[in-house]
């Protein structure tokens, strides 16, 4: 249709002959290619567009065809400073992340070059890939993994209540974090939705009482999840050469597909905010949010590195690198002390305390006084001789140990006192805020599961 309106608008004479001299190059293109034009006419323009692929930061440069970033003063990444002002249990997440193999999109624009355009921001034309693709790329890998489980159960283990309930919880948090599904009619007479058909007419049912009785009458709810569009710089030219399966011949010849190349950078944004009335009692609040940060976590690094996002997935397109760009940040507003997250390995590290020493800041009562300092020599000695205890090498090495750290304690807490009668300023009144950082996805899934685990036992409202 497109090349039909302009070889119509071209034998009216009404294009505009500056297009052909490259000030529209799309249309240029386009208007040789309705011509009849040879390749090589073609391809100069080609040539002249592949060169305006790169993302400037000035926009247009006086060139309607250039790409440029988009402002900051837009405010269309996320402030994680918003933190702040966002309820008790609210997260921000940023992930920055880098393309392992290119990212591949469609956009709505119809007179372009090429017939698989990239997908830009419209004013600025900054290649993105919208809030609305990671959710919907998310839910497909957390709706795949809630499948990949159900199946692989025998049909015995299906009829018991226990996975029987543990699907239906699954479908409830996937609605608790994404919102109502999409076809999923409240009519318990239709169970045309994917999920029905997979769990069986008994769970929907179940599905659709609970969400009904306890969520929202009309089954219709919004998630808690709230995705932010993220931005490349870079852009590059991709090429498939479709084979028949019987021939074993190309098809059409190769394909020209925009995508964002190998190595490029971009971040992963979200905002959680624990709304709604899943989970009205604190205690399963907080609980409820846990939940939802361990499947989060899970969720987000199966699609980064397993199941791609954008295009073509199927074929191995739009998946990221294991180590992250950067540093990565995830803020939970909670009364949680960072104690609480480095209480497993403080217990690890009091299992391997030395021998001269019962806890990290307490002698060894051979070696203590009642009034816990340190023994001099001679009452060592006279405390092993009144045991019945030899004065061996290995004990006066443990003494000698004990006494060093005895001294260097000494010295701390002098240094301590003498900060302490200094006047202190006033300290402004911050909120509790608890922040992890992290360089890769593994370690960014470990942090996850240790904060839920303090939120558990520590998560105060």
């Amino acid at each position: 249709m497109t090349l039909d309106y302009y070889a119509y608008q071209n034998q009216k004479g009404t294009i505009d002959s500056a297009a052909c001299r490259g000030q529209e190059l799309h249309i240029a293109y386009l208007l040789k290619e309705a011509r009849g034009l040879k390749n090589k006419e073609k391809n100069k323009i080609r040539d002249c567009w592949q060169k305006s692929l790169s993302v400037k930061d000035d926009p247009w440069e006086g060139n309607p065809f250039d790409f440029c970033q988009m402002p900051d003063s837009l405010a269309f990444t996320l402030d994680t400073s918003a933190i702040e002002w966002l309820p008790q249990f609210s997260f921000v997440l940023q992930l920055p992340f880098k393309i392992d193999k290119p990212y591949i999109s469609k956009d709505e624009k119809s007179i372009y070059i090429l017939e698989n355009p990239l997908r830009r921001e419209k004013i600025f034309k900054t290649p993105m890939l919208a809030a609305t693709g990671w959710k919907g790329a998310l839910r497909a890998v957390m709706v795949q993994m809630l499948v990949q489980w159900w199946k692989q159960l025998d049909e015995s283990e299906k009829k018991k209540r226990s996975n029987c309930k543990q699907f239906v919880s699954w479908r409830l948090q996937l609605v608790r974090l994404f919102g109502t599904e999409r076809g999923a009619d409240m009519d318990d007479e239709n169970y045309n939705n994917y999920l029905d058909k997979l769990g069986g007419k008994y769970q929907s049912s179940w599905f659709r009482r609970y969400l009904r009785r306890f969520i929202s009458p009309s089954g219709s709810i919004v998630g808690r999840l709230q995705f932010y569009p993220t931005f490349f710089k870079e852009t590059a030219l991709e090429i498939i050469n479709p084979h028949d399966r019987k021939t074993g011949t190309s098809m059409r010849g190769p394909i020209l597909l925009e995508c964002v190349p190998e190595n490029a950078e971009g971040i992963f944004s979200i905002v959680y905010v624990p709304f709604g009335p899943f989970g009205m009692y604190k205690k399963i609040h907080k609980e409820a949010v846990a939940q939802d940060l361990i499947f989060l976590a899970k969720g987000i690094r199966a699609m980064l590195t397993v199941y791609g996002f954008g295009a073509k997935t199927s074929s191995g397109f739009g998946k990221a690198k294991e180590r992250l760009a950067g540093e990565g940040r995830l803020l939970l507003k909670s009364a949680l002390s960072l104690k609480d997250l480095e209480s497993d390995a403080e217990a690890q590290r009091s299992e391997e305390l030395p021998r001269y020493l019962e806890t990290a800041d307490r002698l060894i009562e051979e070696l203590r006084r009642s009034d816990g300092t340190l023994k001099e020599e001679d009452e060592y000695r006279q405390w092993l001789e009144n045991n019945k205890l030899k004065y061996n090498k290995k004990r006066k090495q443990l003494y000698s140990k004990a006494k060093l750290w005895w001294e260097r304690k000494q010295l701390e807490e002098n240094s301590l006192q003498d900060v302490a009668s200094e006047p202190e300023p006033s300290a402004k009144k911050e909120p509790f805020i608890t922040e992890i950082t992290f360089n890769t996805l593994d370690e960014f899934y470990n942090q996850v599961q240790r904060l839920a685990t303090a939120l558990r036992k520590g998560g105060a409202m």
